[in-house]
């Protein structure tokens, strides 16, 4: 089995921001319903679509489609991820915004340093120095699919 190296320091963001992701999302979605039932009075009033309708929908559906590859980026970082302890926790923590101490209690731990432990290798929060080791050392896995050394 091969081991997956934790992304260089400063790529977590791409876990922190992937609740909100989902959410506009969600939020996206309702805007297009909201704007298809808009578009279909337009089109049974007079027998053609609004164009500002056309343009919000074509907006909307773009913003989607960078949101869903920001998504598809945390999915790919997840599925990296060797070890299925770290998995969990990464989903727990940062898809289902679980505290430290319930992802603990979910992976059958006490202690929600457990926890923390086994995400932060993988967004870059823990303290490389404090082992000894410099960060230039250290080659990463980024989750934008390059190598950082």
């Amino acid at each position: 089995m091969m081991h997956t190296d934790p992304p260089a320091r400063g790529s977590s963001s791409l876990f922190s921001d992937i609740r909100g992701i989902r959410h506009e999302l969600g939020l996206l979605k309702r805007e297009m319903c909201e704007l298809e039932l808009i578009q279909s009075a337009f089109t049974a009033a007079d027998g053609k679509e609004n164009a500002r309708v056309t343009l919000l929908t074509e907006q909307i559906r773009d913003r989607a489609l960078r949101l869903t590859d920001m998504y598809e980026g945390f999915e790919t970082a997840v599925s990296e991820v060797d070890n299925a302890f770290d998995r969990s926790a990464l989903t727990l923590r940062y898809l289902y915004g679980m505290t430290w101490l319930q992802v603990a209690f979910a992976l059958g731990e006490h202690d929600e340093q457990y926890a923390r432990r086994r995400c932060e290798k993988y967004t870059g929060r823990a303290k490389l120095g404090s082992c000894g080791v410099g960060k230039e050392a250290v080659p990463h896995r980024n989750f934008q699919g390059g190598d950082n050394v």
